[in-house]
């Protein structure tokens, strides 16, 4: 009797070495994925101070002085001389002047400094990438780490140049009595206190939403800050722009902010949320953030006022999970307004989810791709549901008629240019 090749048993053979291959794959997967994690050195030796990491990163991290005024830290990037700062770093001036760890004495010599030039600022995320002008060989690129994978208790260090405007002085007047008072260069150990979530970056002002302000600083300004990690290793005045490392000597951060009457609590900006904006400067020569156009967070009004004058910044002053998702705030000028929604709307449905988190739904938008659809499933009065299709753009600082550029208005005066996703 003929019996073909690719019989039963033939069959059943193949599909029990596909099953083998089909569930040992994962396994051989993660594997290798573990053993790249141990393989890593561990930069960080607590027995030694940090030494090691000193050694590692010591030429990557840079001081820059803004020949505004204003002075602070940042860190090479990649061989192009391309380094991530803060924002407020670079404020007000379009060239800077860099110095690198080991050149103290010599960047005390006017003239002997390397200059620095603004390529683009992300106020969203109080960052800015700058070009310093130096030799190739120069240059010693700080990896970027995977920042999702910190857990609080994880060992930090934070490293830059403390006392930045104080040596600006010395290098604009090199007879300064108070020359080498301070170092240009430290490194911080500590640990990763706290993972600091969209919502508490709100709740204790980060994202400042202070009415004093211009529309356009209020409508960027640390909007985009996901979340943050608050580091107990120092960030001093002039720390500000430099990075923070895990202990495998890569930037988990950069260094953002610390309160000055508070010991060991400082903030830094995640790299997670920074690679794609540098990544946007450096290909567009610009930061490309999804827009909608919406706010689901009430606007400031008399009460909240005197609640931010008063600097009573510890909670929010609206319901972060409410028991319906109203839009509050449209912007007239925003693809959600050429769609078709509109401020009163309640929220059902975003892409077919579920969502009752307000700080879910600004992450979705933020995470989006430009030229992205949304769907929208809403409630608009008594009517019947209704479906909008959103198509994300490209963020636009533009309110009820006024063009707004840096921190000025033109055409409309409006005292509160409220945060829109």
């Amino acid at each position: 009797m003929y019996k073909p090749f690719f019989g039963t048993q033939f069959k059943i053979t193949v599909l029990l070495m596909a099953m083998v291959v089909l569930f040992t794959w994962p396994i051989v997967g993660s594997q290798a994925q573990l053993d790249e994690l141990e393989n890593r050195e561990l930069k960080l030796d607590l027995l030694e101070g940090g030494a090691e990491l000193f050694k590692e990163i010591n030429k990557g991290v840079i001081q820059i002085i803004n020949l505004s005024g204003s002075a602070g830290s940042g860190y090479i990037i990649d061989k192009e001389g391309h380094a991530i700062t803060n924002r407020h770093v670079t404020s007000g001036g379009q060239y800077m002047e860099v110095a690198f760890w080991g050149e103290q004495e010599k960047s005390r010599v006017l003239g002997y400094r390397h200059r620095g030039v603004l390529l683009a600022e992300d106020p969203a995320l109080d960052m800015a990438l700058i070009k310093v002008e130096a030799p190739y060989e120069k240059f010693f690129p700080i990896k970027l780490a995977e920042s999702g994978l910190m857990e609080a208790g994880d060992v930090v260090a934070t490293c830059g140049s403390p006392g930045g405007v104080a040596q600006a002085g010395n290098y604009l007047n090199p007879s300064d009595p108070l020359e080498g008072w301070l170092e240009y260069f430290n490194i911080n150990v500590g640990v990763l206190t706290e993972i600091v979530p969209f919502e508490q970056i709100f709740a204790f002002g980060f994202a400042n939403y202070d009415p004093a302000w211009s529309s356009s600083r209020r409508e960027h300004y640390a909007t985009a800050v996901e979340y943050m990690f608050h580091v107990d290793s120092a960030i001093n005045h002039g720390n500000s722009g430099g990075p923070c490392f895990n202990a495998y000597a890569e930037a988990i951060g950069t260094n953002t902010w610390g309160l000055g009457w508070l010991e060991n609590w400082g903030f830094s900006v995640p790299t997670d949320l920074l690679k794609k904006s540098a990544a946007d400067i450096l290909a567009y020569g610009e930061v490309r953030r999804p827009w909608v156009g919406i706010a689901l967070h009430s606007e400031i009004d008399s009460s909240t006022e005197a609640f931010y004058y008063a600097g009573k910044t510890e909670g929010l002053w609206f319901e972060p999970r409410p028991k319906d998702l109203e839009i509050l705030v449209v912007n007239p000028y925003s693809p959600a307004y050429e769609a078709g929604l509109r401020e009163g709307d309640i929220i059902n449905r975003i892409d077919g989810q579920k969502m009752d988190y307000i700080f879910d739904i600004y992450k979705y938008f933020l995470n989006a791709n430009l030229g992205q659809e949304i769907e929208f499933k809403i409630r608009r009065g008594k009517g019947k549901p209704m479906s909008f299709v959103v198509t994300v753009e490209k963020k636009q600082i533009r309110y009820f008629g006024a063009d707004i550029t840096g921190m000025g208005r033109s055409a409309v005066q409006t005292l509160h240019s409220p945060i829109t996703y």
